[in-house]
């Protein structure tokens, strides 16, 4: 094997043509068995393949153009469902071959080489769809002259300089008539197309030109009030074109949904979904196959929408934003407390205090009602007086001297099993135990200071117990405490990383809300996805230290999308709130948000335009 371009370098090298506007990844293209071999100089180069399309089960005849195409020997196709018959090249520019799609074959789009005596062209896309095929007629400038396609059908044809295409097709009152059109997208060259929809009284329907779940191409939903004949126009947008500005034009009553919501879910399990924009909702149930991109090509008896519903897959459990129907469990119940003693605080033989140490009675399991304490036989007392979330005063339980042992103890009722934060403090010194787990262990005599200890604690479903002990020697006899459950706040979702964050900014200016725990110096990427699943919303993501301290946020670290990366500064809660950049908000402003711990990621893109090729390899070691 060439060491230096051998076949794994040649593979590379030619996959990497169009992928971004096709929507493809480059690991979704070129198995590492994919067989091909080096790319001499002279290397034959595809310029266009016509029509650059086909229906299922259906047989299609090619026309490529290009340089160096004699000698043709074959098409190589890498996604199953195609089979070629034919091939032919009477001329060095020029090349025909015939091709038979299989009723099973995948839809959307097939990469495909060009392989000649001299190697492998440059990429070429091939799209499987669902509707007949028709090739626009020309001459179609004028609604005189509209070529007349029927209601449910692709139509390949191209746009030449100053060029304009129209089609006539027949429309009924209370339909729900669905345009798309493939020109940027089909990944030939810089194409933005743009279309009108007029009436037969010459009333205008529409007019589309960029789109977001289209990019430049337009997309178009539309109920036909009147029954009748629509024209529809299609032009470069600035009346440039060429001989390789080609389009697929699709009409029909197949399904357009521009977005899903929750838009992904958990790779090999059933998602219920609502699949929003392009007419009204519609429920659907789908199954993901991969973590990341995922392609669903929706389907009815009309025929399956021409290009695919995109959903992000991630094998965390999903958590969607507050108000869309995911009722989360009710919040923790705090008893009050209850306190034993005042004990002895014992001293070693140079009169330190050895009550920290010295295990008593309450910390050991089946320990008598009743203990005899420093001034008598003592029992648990309810004390309904102790308050939360302030310095608390206990010498009102100490008797006639500070200088003692003290027991608090209280109960957490949780209706499910959950994470909460406990913020604890006392003067001199504090143990803490949550069932029977000891969390803090504080030696050091200090002053009581809020929030001094932070831990944040698994509690089990139903009850459970949080026992302090603190030890006195002298002066001030005090205690702090209080217990943060995020499920608290009814207008905040609570999530426990890694996790997989859904929601939508249906309406401007409005914000979701989510709240988490984490140790101090935990890292987090939020990892956004809206603008990928063609979502129009440009999320913001910002995280506060509390609900109105702001910490950190991030705009457009990968293109429109979000990629916060988090460092907890400290044991806490903290909130996450999403937004879109220029406030805005609709039914179709979904994101699914990925909260994990940093990793390696193996993902290199690089972007290139249509028509060009740069030959450039990737390293990557045994192993």
């Amino acid at each position: 094997m060439n060491r230096r371009g051998g076949p794994r370098t040649a593979a590379v090298v030619l996959a990497f043509r169009c992928l971004l506007v096709a929507g493809l990844s480059p690991g979704g293209v070129l198995p590492a068995n994919a067989p091909v071999g080096t790319v001499p100089h002279g290397h034959p180069r595809v310029t266009t393949v016509f029509p650059c399309g086909g229906q299922r089960g259906t047989e299609v005849s090619l026309r490529i153009t290009g340089t160096r195409l004699r000698g043709i020997a074959g098409l190589t196709f890498f996604r199953p469902g195609i089979e070629v018959l034919e091939v032919k090249a009477p001329k060095t520019t020029e090349a025909t071959a015939r091709l038979r799609i299989l009723a099973d074959c995948p839809l959307g789009v097939h990469p495909m080489l060009v392989r000649t005596a001299l190697g492998w062209s440059n990429l070429q896309l091939f799209h499987v769809g669902t509707l007949p095929e028709h090739t626009e007629k020309e001459p179609n400038n004028t609604p005189a002259t509209a070529h007349k396609i029927p209601l449910g059908s692709t139509v390949n044809g191209r746009i030449t300089n100053e060029d304009v295409d129209v089609f006539a097709v027949e429309v009924r009152e209370g339909q729900q008539v669905q345009i798309e059109v493939q020109g940027l997208r089909l990944g030939n060259r810089e194409f933005d197309p743009h279309l009108t929809v007029t009436d037969d009284r010459g009333a205008k329907i529409a007019t589309v030109d960029d789109t977001i779940f289209g990019m430049l191409d337009p997309v178009l939903g539309k109920r036909c009030t009147r029954t009748g004949t629509w024209f529809l126009t299609l032009r470069e947008n600035a009346l440039g074109g060429s001989n390789d500005s080609l389009y697929r034009l699709h009409v029909g009553l197949f399904p357009r949904p521009l977005v899903a919501f929750p838009p992904g879910g958990k790779p090999g399990e059933d998602t219920a979904l609502e699949l929003r924009g392009g007419g009204p909702a519609q429920r659907a149930s789908v199954r993901l196959t991969e973590t990341g991109l995922n392609k669903h090509f929706v389907p009815s008896e009309h025929g399956s929408a021409p290009t695919p519903l995109l959903l992000h897959g991630s094998p965390h459990t999903s958590v969607l934003a507050a108000g869309h129907g995911q009722k989360p469990p009710a919040a923790s119940r705090l008893s009050v407390w209850s306190s034993l003693g005042p004990f002895a605080n014992p001293r070693d033989p140079k009169g330190a205090s050895r009550g920290h140490d010295t295990a008593l009675p309450p910390e050991r399991d089946g320990a008598p009602p009743r203990l005899a304490g420093r001034d008598g036989p003592v029992e648990w007392t309810k004390q309904p007086w102790l308050r939360d979330a302030a310095v608390q005063d206990l010498k009102r339980l100490a008797g006639k001297s500070a200088d003692c042992v003290l027991y608090l103890r209280r109960a957490i009722q949780a209706p499910t099993a959950r994470r909460v934060l406990l913020l604890l403090s006392a003067d001199d010194t504090l143990k803490a135990w949550v069932n029977g787990r000891l969390v803090v262990d504080d030696r050091k005599p200090s002053a009581t200071l809020k929030d001094q200890h932070r831990r944040i604690v698994d509690l089990r479903a139903g009850d459970n117990t949080l026992l302090l002990k603190i030890s006195n020697r002298s002066g001030p006899l005090t205690v702090y405490s209080r217990v943060l459950d995020p499920l608290r706040m009814a207008d905040h979702r609570s999530f426990t990383p890694p996790a997989a964050l859904a929601g939508v900014i249906a309406k401007p200016h409005a914000q979701d809300r989510f709240v988490f725990l984490a140790e101090r110096g935990q890292a987090i990427d939020f990892r956004a996805f809206a603008r990928m699943l063609r979502s129009p919303l440009d999320p913001v993501v910002d995280c506060y230290c509390t609900h109105d301290r702001f910490y950190l946020g991030n705009d457009d670290s990968r293109g429109l999308d979000s990629l916060l990366r988090f460092r907890a500064p400290f044991t806490g809660e903290f909130v996450l709130r999403v937004r879109d950049m220029l406030e805005s908000g609709s039914d179709c402003h979904v994101y699914r948000i990925d909260a994990e711990r940093p990793g390696a990621r193996s993902l290199v893109t690089r972007t290139q335009l249509p028509g060009y090729r740069d030959e450039w390899t990737v390293s990557v070691p045994r192993g």
